[in-house]
């Protein structure tokens, strides 16, 4: 707690449940991080602002009050906590992790049904994105997989300029080509698969030829979606392959 600031100690103080309060100190951990070594500067130097609403926007680091000099996202579910980030200058990016199973929803879709499901979440989707979770082959677990392939793009790619999804364009969005990674267990490593070139979004209509896409299994359960949005003229290499901190080894040392 004493290498955050004050108010990251308070907001983590405020939750209720001990791993949550976990989460958001895990979150600030590695923001913190992430500008020391892409800025390198000292731990104690690091401060940050926001894109947008001076509250409630996307965090970001900006030094002197300039235009944000470099762009990361946080995302964390069920005791997970990832953050992914660009140095490029003007580059924007989003994440956000879910757990195919941690609301436990499998008995209530296998009595109404996966496409009654998918219909609670009408004013997420578009009608696009709807038939085609609805048309998911396989069983329940595979639909499900489907389902929350489809919500965390949503949110990696809303939380791209810092909205949320409250946006009052979320339904023009649409996007092309998913194929859910497979679980670890269905292959040789933690981090099992990943789906980065075919994935399309379509806004409105037309192709977003600057944003690109990832969607990348963890463990069994987790899902973790990456928007990437790059300046005009350039191009990204690709999304760098997640490594799992320790914070005794990876953290702490860039804190004393």
């Amino acid at each position: 707690m004493d290498c955050v600031s004050s108010e990251e100690q308070l907001k983590a103080k405020k939750f209720y449940f001990i791993r949550d309060a976990r989460l958001s100190l895990g979150s600030s951990l590695l923001k913190r991080l992430f500008v020391v070594r892409t800025q390198a500067l000292p731990w104690a130097e690091v401060t940050f602002s926001r894109i947008g609403h001076e509250k409630h926007g996307k965090p970001c680091f900006a030094p002197d009050g300039r235009k944000h000099q470099v762009d990361f996202n946080v995302s964390h579910q069920a005791g997970l906590v990832t953050l992914v980030g660009c140095a490029a200058n003007d580059a924007l990016i989003g994440v956000d992790i879910t757990c195919v199973n941690e609301r436990n929803e499998k008995r209530m879709i296998d009595k109404e049904g996966f496409e009654s499901f998918v219909d609670m979440h009408v004013e997420v989707f578009s009608q696009a994105d709807l038939e085609a979770m609805k048309a998911c082959a396989g069983s329940l677990d595979d639909k499900i997989r489907t389902f929350y392939a489809y919500w965390a793009l949503k949110e990696a790619y809303v939380k791209l300029e810092g909205e949320a999804l409250l946006a009052n364009w979320l339904k023009e969005t649409e996007f092309r080509n998913v194929n859910p990674p497979r679980a670890r267990s269905q292959t040789s490593s933690a981090v099992s698969d990943i789906q980065k070139s075919s994935i399309e979004v379509w806004f409105r209509g037309k192709k977003q030829d600057n944003v690109e896409m990832f969607l990348e299994a963890f463990e069994d359960n987790y899902l973790i979606a990456t928007a990437a949005k790059r300046p005009e003229g350039s191009q990204f290499k690709g999304l760098p392959t997640m490594k799992i901190l320790d914070l005794e080894q990876d953290i702490l040392p860039f804190a004393d």
